[in-house]
C-alpha cells in the first residue's frame, strides 16, 4: 500500500465511523435512521429490510462490497466470506429482500467487480447474475463500465482489469424502458458532421 493509499484508506474510515456513529453517538449500528424531507438512512443490514412495505421501491442502484477486496471493520461484513459460494449467498438474501420491496415495474442496477483468486479470474458478477436469475428477476443488460483512469496492477501474466459491470435488471418483460429521457445530445458538430449536400 502506497502513502497515498494509506491516507485515503483513513479517510474512508473515519467517514465510515462518523456515518455509523450518528446512529446512536457509539459507533454501533442500530436500526435507527437519518432522515431529512429528502432521504432516509437506515443503519442496519438490507437482508431485513422491515421498515419498508412490499413494493414501495421504483429503483435501487446499488454496488455491493465485493469479494475479498475491503475490510470495512464490521462484524459478519458482506465480501469477508471465506468462499465465493458463501459471498453469493449472502448477496441473494440481501437481493431477495430487495425482491420484495421493489415495484413490479421498478429497475435493479448492480454495479460488481470481480476477484482474481490465486491468480484466476472468478467470474463473480456473472455468477452473480444466475443467482438474481434464479430470484426471478429478468436480466435486461449487462453493461460494462470502462474506467478511464484504473487502478494498476503489477501484473507480468495478463492484462490489468479496466472494466467492471453494470448489471440491469426489471421482475417485469412489461418495463418501459425510456432511453430519451437519460439520452445526451451532442455538443459538438464535429462528433456529428452534417453530411454535405449532394443533390447540387
Amino acid at each position: 500500500m502506497t502513502i497515498n493509499q494509506a491516507h485515503l484508506e483513513a479517510k474512508r474510515q473515519i467517514s465510515f465511523q462518523s456515518v455509523v456513529g450518528q446512529a446512536n453517538g457509539n459507533g454501533h449500528t442500530t436500526t435507527s435512521a437519518n432522515t431529512s424531507d429528502r432521504y432516509v438512512i437506515y443503519h442496519q443490514s438490507s437482508e431485513k429490510m422491515e421498515e419498508l412495505s412490499d413494493e414501495l421501491v421504483n429503483l435501487v442502484i446499488t454496488s455491493p462490497p465485493y469479494y475479498s477486496k475491503r475490510n470495512y471493520g464490521m462484524p459478519d461484513q458482506i465480501g469477508l466470506e471465506s468462499t465465493i459460494e458463501a459471498y453469493l449467498d449472502s448477496l441473494g438474501r440481501v437481493f431477495a429482500e430487495t425482491k420484495w420491496v421493489m415495484k413490479e415495474d421498478g429497475a435493479l442496477f448492480v454495479v460488481i467487480g470481480d476477484t482474481y483468486v490465486d491468480g484466476c479470474l472468478q467470474s463473480i458478477p456473472h455468477r452473480l447474475a444466475l443467482r438474481l436469475m434464479d430470484l426471478g428477476f429478468l436480466q435486461r443488460n449487462c453493461l460494462v463500465w470502462k474506467k478511464i483512469n484504473p487502478k494498476p496492477e503489477a501484473t507480468t501474466n495478463r492484462w490489468s482489469t479496466s472494466t467492471e459491470f453494470v448489471l440491469f435488471f426489471t421482475q417485469s418483460v412489461n418495463h418501459r424502458f425510456d432511453m430519451d429521457a437519460i439520452r445526451v445530445p451532442y455538443k459538438d458538430d464535429a462528433l456529428c458532421p452534417i453530411p454535405p449536400d449532394i443533390s447540387r
